[in-house]
């Protein structure tokens, strides 16, 4: 196993340690406050910025030894979530009937996506050869989405447990 691929383990893990403190002391005791749509939404809103998995396909971006083909996988599994994120909270704004299910799909696609990243990274060896500034966004936004994603799944599974 390399260094680099231990070091960022180390940083997304400590990311979502803290993203789990802070959601859990701030962010969810508020949304299990609120109806489905309201909850979601937000959350919803920072997967529209999963756009940012493109960067693995732009040239000059990641290091050129990396496969095209796993750098493809990457950034169109992100742009799909973030497609579908986009599609819930239109949803969510024109009130209409197709919000749940556009949620479940967006989870499904999201979540697999997010499962399917590391075998595809490991294989093409995306942490010896470079990702650029995509560390960052590894480091730092990916704890934040996967908690995202674990809220929306819980309360795709139990949503009508609002609070008082």
């Amino acid at each position: 196993m390399s260094s680099n691929l231990i070091i960022l383990g180390a940083q997304a893990t400590l990311g979502i340690v803290v993203v789990l403190i802070a959601f859990s002391r701030y962010a969810k005791p508020w949304l299990d406050r609120q109806e489905f749509t309201d909850a979601v939404f937000p959350l919803l809103l920072l997967h529209c910025f999963r756009f940012l998995g493109l960067t693995f396909i732009v040239d000059h971006q990641i290091a050129d030894t990396i496969p095209e083909d796993a750098a493809r996988l990457i950034a169109l599994g992100d742009f799909s979530a973030a497609l579908l994120a986009l599609a819930t909270v239109l949803a969510i704004l024109t009130k209409s009937r197709a919000v749940k299910p556009l949620a479940w799909l967006f989870t499904a696609v999201g979540i697999g996506d997010l499962i399917a990243i590391g075998p595809i990274a490991l294989g093409g060896g995306f942490f010896d050869k470079g990702i650029g500034a995509m560390w960052l966004t590894v480091g730092t936004f990916a704890p934040v989405i996967v908690v995202a994603h674990g809220y929306i799944l819980y309360r795709l599974v139990r949503p009508d447990q609002v609070a008082a």
